[in-house]
């Protein structure tokens, strides 16, 4: 039995992403209208929540540490 070589593990990580995203590419790409338009509204959602949750953290943080000075 022979060692693997270290970058091994990354190129065949790197690999299955690749198939992974041809193949979810591919289907997406053969849904109905309607429902390439509910994914893609989903997604917008998921990522305005993502951004209001980051901004809202930040401030928080940011009035913590002002709390904690006075």
């Amino acid at each position: 039995m022979t060692l693997r070589p270290l970058w091994g593990a990354p190129v065949a990580a790197l690999l299955a992403g690749t198939v992974a995203g041809w193949g979810y590419r591919r289907w997406y790409r053969r849904q109905s209208p309607q429902r390439r338009a509910g994914t893609e509204e989903r997604r917008r959602a998921k990522e305005r929540r993502d951004l209001q949750d980051r901004i809202k953290s930040l401030r928080d943080a940011a009035f913590r540490r002002r709390r904690r000075h006075h």
